[in-house]
């Protein structure tokens, strides 16, 4: 009687659980991922609406908002009028061509905004941008 040959184990790899795998840790970050609102979203500012707009990207930017009840956001953090002074003389030390998004609630005061203006200017940072929607 010949010997009875054993069949060669199949040494390949089952692709199913890791398929399984994937799509839960897919599904899992779509599920716990947050994207980054711009500051104006992020604190109940509705930006005024226009019919022409210039050029939206920008790389490197520091952005200011200006709620209807006149308080005042850099980079998505309350500040007074005080800090927000000092916070931009520091970031005109650093570099003074770096561009400013203003967002100013449509409803916000226009003097308060202007006042924002003038203050980036007199720091030396005159690359202001408008946000608007």
């Amino acid at each position: 009687m010949p010997a009875l040959r054993r069949r060669p184990r199949h040494l390949g790899v089952d692709i199913i659980p890791l398929v399984d795998v994937l799509v839960n840790l897919l599904f899992f970050f779509l599920v716990t991922i947050q994207a980054k609102a711009p500051v104006g979203h992020n604190h109940s500012i509705t930006v005024p609406e226009v019919k022409s707009k210039g050029p939206q990207a920008q790389a490197k930017q520091i952005e200011i908002g200006l709620t209807k009840d006149g308080k005042i956001f850099y980079n998505g953090s309350a500040v007074s009028e005080a800090q927000l002074t000092e916070l931009l003389k520091a970031a005109a030390a650093l570099d003074k061509t770096q561009s400013i998004l203003l967002i100013a609630d449509e409803g916000s005061l226009t003097g308060a905004f202007y006042r924002l203006m003038d203050e980036c200017r007199r720091v030396g940072l005159d690359r202001i941008r408008l946000q608007t929607r």
